[in-house]
């Protein structure tokens, strides 16, 4: 039985049939990406490029498509994490529950706004691509706005924070 790399840079950078053009691309773009900005961690960059297998062979364009489904995998998550909590959990202050809501609504408008950005990556519209991505990372400040405005004690842990880094590694590789 073959061992199999978790981290597909990794795997392939050893293998003789494959160059690790695209692992250094990697390493390159999220290097000058952290330089770049603040609200990029490049560990974090390089650990969500990676963490998706076709990243080894990917372009520049192909890992902005990766970034892209990493931040509408994460907004999905936790859209459904803030459902599930405003289901199950009772006792909110009724500004807490109010703050809820509205990162619901805020997060249920990304998604649709997230798969319009792979739509028009695939009709390599990026103009178009870019002003979409521009609005769900705006819903996604609008999130941490709106919890620490009344500094309500909701927390959506670190899954919102690594939204606003994943949205922001998309930026640069335009």
């Amino acid at each position: 039985m073959a061992f199999i790399s978790p981290n597909p840079c990794m795997y392939f950078s050893s293998s003789p049939f494959h160059s690790s053009l695209s692992c250094q691309l990697i390493h390159q773009t999220c290097t000058r990406i952290a330089d770049n900005d603040p609200n990029v961690s490049y560990n974090l960059c390089v650990m969500s490029l990676e963490s998706n297998p076709m990243s080894a062979s990917a372009s520049l364009e192909e890992l902005g498509v990766i970034a892209v489904e990493l931040a509408l995998s994460n907004a999905t998550y936790i859209n459904w994490y803030i459902s599930n909590k405003l289901l199950q959990e009772k006792g909110f202050d009724p500004y807490a529950e109010a703050c809820l809501k509205d990162c619901h609504e805020l997060y249920s408008d990304a998604i649709p706004e997230l798969k319009d950005v792979l739509d028009d990556f695939k009709d390599k519209d990026y103009y178009k691509a870019n002003i979409e991505l521009s609005a769900a990372m705006e819903r996604r400040l609008l999130v941490k706005m709106v919890t620490r405005k009344g500094k309500v004690k909701v927390s959506l842990g670190k899954r919102g924070q690594h939204l606003l880094s994943i949205l922001h590694l998309w930026s640069p590789l335009n």
